[in-house]
């Protein structure tokens, strides 16, 4: 589990994929099963997120503004399944798209999500929870949107919030 965690940080989705298949006849305890599943689903909803990322860059056209926060807004200088380059307070910044900061691919991934559905804050939530360079601010953020999804009915987000602090070290100790 420890091994598809850091792929899945690394957003290597068919490694973790792999890993959890490996994993899945050594699940021995309920603990670990529940601790398999909801990492297989913290996986799922990444994939689904790297989806919505993706069919985002496919409509970004140079010159495009899109707002990060309140204070920041970048414009799309080329854009395509690779690769993302952008001008943000007139630096130009390249970006393969494996390795953009948390804020802009959540930000691109908004623009193709439907707001009005939670499941929209339950992709998102897993990716950040999900990403290697998540702060603590950042899984801080991604609670809040798996608890607004939540409230508005997704319960299924109850079952996936204790992967936030999952740790799977040591658990060959547990059969002991």
């Amino acid at each position: 589990l420890s091994t598809a965690r850091e792929a899945l940080g690394e957003m290597n989705l068919d490694i973790a994929d792999a890993e959890l298949a490996k994993a899945q006849p050594l699940a021995k305890l309920p603990a670990h099963q529940a601790k398999l599943d909801r990492l297989k689903q913290l996986t799922h909803y990444t994939r689904e997120f790297r989806h919505a990322l993706e069919e985002s860059l496919k409509g970004l056209q140079a010159g495009q503004s899109i707002p990060i926060s309140e204070s920041t807004v970048v414009a799309v200088v080329e854009a395509n399944a690779n690769t993302l380059i952008i001008k943000v307070a007139g630096v130009t910044r390249r970006y393969p798209v494996n390795e953009l900061p948390l804020g802009l691919a959540v930000a691109l991934a908004d623009m193709w999500l439907d707001q009005g559905q939670p499941s929209s804050q339950l992709v998102k939530g897993a990716f950040v929870v999900a990403h290697k360079k998540a702060s603590v601010d950042n899984i801080a953020k991604a609670r809040g949107w798996w608890e607004e999804a939540a409230a508005r009915g997704l319960t299924l987000v109850n079952d996936l919030m204790p992967v936030i602090e999952d740790r799977y070290d040591n658990l060959a100790d547990d059969l002991k």
